[in-house]
């Protein structure tokens, strides 16, 4: 800080150091603000779907057949002897807006094989796997 005419105050350069400054640290600390982008959910939503379809096909070999919702891949089926936990945690049958990701068997929707399995976006509405819907058939939408 410099003294002119007996007037204190910052120069240009100072000035333009804070403010730099401040926008490193913001650039730094406003994505843990604000949490997953939604790119980034999107790609969660994915991840998480490939890990639904390999416990269901692991429900269909065990078992014999798919289930008829997400929630039997919580529980340890009776009739597979030596089988102690389950497919899945209950934590991974929700998407990353916390909503249920929505499954039917069997499928109904163009595009998918066996069964349908999609998340309802971040709008939560369900819209069959259409608008910002993500589903696990369709990978051009990640």
């Amino acid at each position: 800080m410099k003294s002119l005419g007996g007037v204190d105050g910052f120069t240009l350069i100072e000035i333009l150091i804070v403010v730099i400054i401040i926008a490193a640290l913001a650039t730094m600390i406003l994505p843990n603000l604000t949490g997953f982008s939604e790119p980034m959910r999107r790609r969660v939503s994915k991840g998480d779907m490939s890990g639904i379809v390999m416990s269901l096909e692991a429900h269909r070999l065990e078992v014999g057949k798919f289930p008829k919702d997400l929630g039997a891949l919580t529980r340890v089926p009776e009739q597979v002897r030596g089988r102690t936990e389950p497919y899945i945690s209950k934590k991974k049958i929700v998407d990353p807006w916390g909503n249920p990701y929505i499954y039917r068997y069997p499928a109904t929707l163009e595009g998918s094989v066996k069964f349908d399995l999609y998340s309802t976006g971040s709008d939560g509405a369900d819209q069959s796997g259409e608008g910002d819907d993500v589903s696990h058939w369709e990978e051009s939408r990640m």
